[in-house]
């Protein structure tokens, strides 16, 4: 996993506007429980691994039954796991 990067530690007021409107809900962690998986997306420099990893954080806390499994990809090591 990535270094601690904690949702709290986030600077809000710097992420482009739609992260800042999306991460309510997604801290939320409704996607776990709906099965649903997300795909952070953008330019670099713009949060997506310190979200990804504060995400993985906040969920690793939940009870067992909820989480059970947590990955974290970049894009170029996903597309390697492809057939």
């Amino acid at each position: 996993m990535y270094p601690s990067k904690y949702l709290e530690d986030l600077l809000v007021e710097e992420l482009p506007e739609d992260a800042q409107k999306k991460l309510k809900n997604l801290s939320s962690l409704e996607f776990i429980k709906s099965g649903k998986n997300v795909i952070l997306a953008g330019n670099a420099g713009t949060g997506k691994t310190h979200i990804a990893t504060g995400l993985g954080i906040k969920a690793s806390n939940l009870p067992l039954f909820q989480v059970t499994h947590l990955k974290i990809f970049r894009v170029n090591s996903f597309f390697h796991l492809l057939p």
